[in-house]
Protein backbone atom coordinates (compact mmCIF):
# COMPACT_ATOMS: atom_id res chain seq x y z
CA UNK A 1 0.00 0.00 0.00
CA UNK A 2 1.48 3.54 -0.97
CA UNK A 3 0.89 6.61 0.98
CA UNK A 4 -0.85 9.24 -1.34
CA UNK A 5 -0.49 13.02 -0.57
CA UNK A 6 -3.52 14.58 0.85
CA UNK A 7 -4.61 17.90 -1.17
CA UNK A 8 -6.72 20.10 1.08
CA UNK A 9 -7.92 23.55 -0.77
CA UNK A 10 -6.57 26.64 0.84
CA UNK A 11 -9.09 28.29 1.08
CA UNK A 12 -11.90 25.74 2.62
CA UNK A 13 -9.00 25.34 5.60
CA UNK A 14 -8.51 29.63 5.58
CA UNK A 15 -12.18 29.60 6.67
CA UNK A 16 -12.41 26.30 8.61
CA UNK A 17 -9.32 28.14 10.81
CA UNK A 18 -11.13 30.71 11.37
CA UNK A 19 -14.16 29.27 12.62
CA UNK A 20 -12.07 27.90 14.92
CA UNK A 21 -10.33 30.90 16.02
CA UNK A 22 -13.84 32.31 16.44
CA UNK A 23 -14.98 29.30 18.39
CA UNK A 24 -12.11 29.12 20.86
CA UNK A 25 -11.93 32.97 21.59
CA UNK A 26 -15.71 32.37 22.80
CA UNK A 27 -14.80 29.51 24.51
CA UNK A 28 -11.72 31.10 26.39
CA UNK A 29 -14.18 34.39 27.74
CA UNK A 30 -16.36 31.97 28.86
CA UNK A 31 -13.69 30.10 31.03
CA UNK A 32 -12.28 33.57 31.73
CA UNK A 33 -15.80 35.16 32.97
CA UNK A 34 -16.88 31.92 34.83
CA UNK A 35 -13.36 32.26 36.43
CA UNK A 36 -13.69 35.92 37.36
CA UNK A 37 -17.72 34.80 38.73
CA UNK A 38 -16.48 32.71 40.81
CA UNK A 39 -14.14 34.68 42.46
CA UNK A 40 -16.60 37.41 43.32
CA UNK A 41 -19.08 34.73 44.88
CA UNK A 42 -16.17 33.17 46.51
CA UNK A 43 -15.44 36.19 48.25
CA UNK A 44 -18.79 37.10 49.11
CA UNK A 45 -19.11 33.80 50.78
CA UNK A 46 -15.88 33.97 52.67
CA UNK A 47 -17.14 37.27 54.34
CA UNK A 48 -20.72 36.07 55.24
CA UNK A 49 -18.85 32.71 56.69
CA UNK A 50 -17.78 34.76 59.95
CA UNK A 51 -21.57 35.32 60.86
CA UNK A 52 -21.73 31.33 60.52
CA UNK A 53 -18.74 30.16 62.55
CA UNK A 54 -19.78 27.44 64.89
CA UNK A 55 -16.49 26.94 66.87
CA UNK A 56 -12.84 27.81 66.96
CA UNK A 57 -9.83 25.48 67.56
CA UNK A 58 -6.33 26.37 68.89
CA UNK A 59 -3.93 24.36 66.55
CA UNK A 60 -1.07 24.89 68.90
CA UNK A 61 0.74 28.08 67.96
CA UNK A 62 -0.66 30.79 65.49
CA UNK A 63 -2.94 28.63 64.22
CA UNK A 64 -6.85 28.42 64.19
CA UNK A 65 -8.98 26.09 63.30
CA UNK A 66 -12.51 27.27 62.52
CA UNK A 67 -15.92 25.38 61.92
CA UNK A 68 -18.69 26.57 60.12
CA UNK A 69 -22.34 26.07 60.24
CA UNK A 70 -22.97 22.93 58.04
CA UNK A 71 -25.80 24.58 55.79
CA UNK A 72 -23.57 27.86 55.08
CA UNK A 73 -20.98 25.15 54.17
CA UNK A 74 -23.14 23.43 51.64
CA UNK A 75 -23.94 27.05 50.27
CA UNK A 76 -20.15 27.59 49.15
CA UNK A 77 -19.45 28.59 45.14
CA UNK A 78 -18.16 25.23 42.90
CA UNK A 79 -15.03 26.20 41.02
CA UNK A 80 -16.23 25.77 37.49
CA UNK A 81 -14.46 23.03 35.74
CA UNK A 82 -13.07 22.70 32.33
CA UNK A 83 -11.29 20.30 30.58
CA UNK A 84 -9.00 23.14 28.96
CA UNK A 85 -8.63 24.76 32.50
CA UNK A 86 -5.08 23.36 33.91
CA UNK A 87 -1.80 24.48 35.48
CA UNK A 88 0.99 22.38 33.80
CA UNK A 89 4.26 22.45 35.50
CA UNK A 90 7.98 22.45 33.61
CA UNK A 91 11.01 23.58 32.68
CA UNK A 92 10.12 26.87 32.37
CA UNK A 93 7.60 27.05 35.24
CA UNK A 94 3.87 26.67 34.97
CA UNK A 95 1.89 27.01 32.27
CA UNK A 96 -1.68 28.57 33.02
CA UNK A 97 -4.80 28.52 30.52
CA UNK A 98 -4.36 32.10 29.48
CA UNK A 99 -1.07 31.65 28.69
CA UNK A 100 -2.12 28.44 26.45
CA UNK A 101 -5.10 30.40 24.99
CA UNK A 102 -2.66 33.44 23.88
CA UNK A 103 -0.17 31.19 22.20
CA UNK A 104 -3.20 28.74 21.05
CA UNK A 105 -4.68 31.82 19.14
CA UNK A 106 -1.68 33.46 17.97
CA UNK A 107 -0.73 30.29 16.42
CA UNK A 108 -3.82 30.12 14.48
CA UNK A 109 -3.22 33.73 13.51
CA UNK A 110 0.41 32.89 12.32
CA UNK A 111 -1.51 30.70 9.86
CA UNK A 112 -3.92 31.94 8.66
CA UNK A 113 -1.65 34.94 7.72
CA UNK A 114 0.58 32.75 6.17
CA UNK A 115 -2.50 30.72 4.32
CA UNK A 116 -4.09 34.33 2.85
CA UNK A 117 -0.20 35.33 1.87
CA UNK A 118 0.19 32.02 -0.35
CA UNK A 119 -1.14 31.64 -4.16
CA UNK A 120 -1.51 27.78 -4.20
CA UNK A 121 -4.61 26.25 -4.57
CA UNK A 122 -3.71 23.37 -1.76
CA UNK A 123 -1.85 22.88 1.35
CA UNK A 124 1.55 20.82 1.36
CA UNK A 125 1.13 18.19 4.24
CA UNK A 126 3.52 19.82 6.67
CA UNK A 127 1.62 22.29 7.38
CA UNK A 128 -1.53 20.04 7.35
CA UNK A 129 0.21 18.01 9.92
CA UNK A 130 0.73 21.27 12.32
CA UNK A 131 -3.26 22.66 12.23
CA UNK A 132 -4.32 19.18 12.23
CA UNK A 133 -4.36 19.57 16.12
CA UNK A 134 -6.84 22.91 15.93
CA UNK A 135 -9.37 21.20 13.15
CA UNK A 136 -10.15 17.66 15.21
Amino acid sequence: MTATAIKVNRLALIARLKEVKATREEEFAKIVKDYETYKTDSEKWTEGAIKHITKIWNSYGQEFRVDIDLKYMKSKPEEPTNPNSYVQHGRQGSTTLRVKSKEELSEITATINLLELSNEETVGQTLLKNVAKFLG
